[in-house]
């Protein structure tokens, strides 16, 4: 009987064993999404977007795309350069609150894009709208998956689709022969740029910075007829306990207050012992 328990028991260990040590290749999480998007537009008005899909949570995962459009792997793209360049510090507006919160609202957190290591990759079976993202099993899962994305046969605003799966604050860069506007999108800055996404002030292009707005549906990339485009570095609003901030102030008063009358009976006092020291009377000769 003991032989037959210990021999049940090898056996679930063996079993244990190998299901941890099953190929992560075989499984198969949530959609892949994209995390920003670089989209190059030529005189004609043909149209090519550079999507990052960032890192991976699984060794295959599908991600949607336009139907009909070709879709190829990037060995590198300009975006995270171009978005280091242009992004600007965020501001960050504080809002007193009076009401008696016992504690003040924290402000929420922005992670930035910033420039990482690329995540070696290839795309798998197609269907008509989903496309298999592999990686090899000996890689590490982040950094920088780049995807080329063109639709010669698709309708006008079919980009919206990509722009769509962003995440909030994530970056958008427009390249094009004129200023760029995206309903949904906040427009931080606009710089000249080449037809391929390298900045030059001579250039006749326009490199537009976007930032996609939380909780707002994002449009097509339309032109705008702005000559000029001021930059407009995101603000952030912190609401805080302003019972503390306000009692300081309140105290702050007062010891003012008190000091000036202080002073003004020590000025007094003062004044009285040095006459009474000479001898001098204010009152004698009236």
């Amino acid at each position: 009987m003991r032989l037959v328990l210990s021999w049940f028991g090898l056996m679930v260990g063996v079993v244990v064993l190998f299901v941890s040590v099953a190929p992560v290749a075989a499984q198969t999480t949530s959609l892949t999404r994209a995390v920003a998007v670089l989209a190059l537009i030529g005189d004609d008005g043909a149209m090519t977007l550079h999507v990052d899909l960032g890192n991976a949570d699984a060794m295959t995962q599908p991600w949607p795309v336009p139907t009909g459009a070709q879709i190829r792997e990037l060995a590198d793209s300009p975006l995270p350069v171009m978005v280091e360049t242009m992004q600007l510090p965020v501001r960050s507006k504080d809002y007193l609150l009076l009401n008696g919160e016992p504690t003040p609202v924290p402000m929420p957190t922005r992670t930035p894009y910033i420039r990482r290591d690329i995540v070696p990759f290839m795309l798998g079976e197609r269907s008509a709208d989903v496309v298999q993202v592999v990686i090899p099993a000996d890689v590490n899962s982040n950094g920088h998956r780049f995807v080329e994305v063109s639709c010669l046969q698709c309708d006008a605003g079919w980009e919206q689709f990509v722009l769509a799966q962003l995440p909030a604050d994530a970056p958008i860069v427009v390249v094009a022969p004129f200023i760029a506007e995206i309903a949904g999108a906040w427009r931080i800055k606009a710089q000249p740029a080449t037809a391929d996404g390298r900045f030059d002030a001579g250039a006749m292009y326009r490199a537009t910075l976007f930032e996609r707005q939380s909780a707002t549906p994002v449009g097509a990339i339309m032109r705008t007829d702005l000559r000029q485009v001021s930059d407009t570095p995101r603000e952030q609003f912190r609401y805080i306990d302003g019972r503390s901030r306000l009692l300081r102030v309140v105290l702050c008063l007062v010891a003012v207050l008190f000091m000036s009358v202080s002073s003004f009976y020590l000025s007094i006092a003062v004044m009285r012992r040095m006459h009474a020291a000479v001898g001098y009377n204010p009152n004698e000769g009236k």
